[in-house]
């Protein structure tokens, strides 16, 4: 992922849509492969505690912290899939391309 591409889909992870993207999908992703959250947590190198955050929606934890569990579970090409039809960014883009045009 190159760093603009990293960039925008970090600003496109809120406060209010981060706990669409973490629970209930890490939790059923763990529970459906039969891992325990000391399994997840120690292949993730985080603490059990993170991981707890993590599944219950909390925006403290980090984008890095998610993408290690999301590997840990297979799932790391998902996190690309994230941001990835971003409409609102693209027309402000496009907006922005076009310059004075419209003003």
């Amino acid at each position: 992922m190159s760093h603009h591409s990293w960039r925008a889909f970090s600003h496109s992870v809120t406060r209010d849509n981060y706990h669409l993207i973490t629970f209930p999908y890490n939790k059923l992703a763990r529970k459906r492969r039969n891992l325990t959250t000391i399994q997840v947590a120690e292949r993730a190198n985080i603490s059990r505690n993170t991981l707890y955050l993590l599944e219950k929606g909390n925006a403290s934890t980090s984008i890095g912290a998610l993408f290690n569990v999301l590997r840990v579970l297979g799932l790391q090409d998902d996190f690309l899939k994230l941001a990835a039809d971003d409409e609102l960014g693209r027309k402000l883009q496009d907006l922005g391309l076009l310059g004075n045009e419209y003003k």
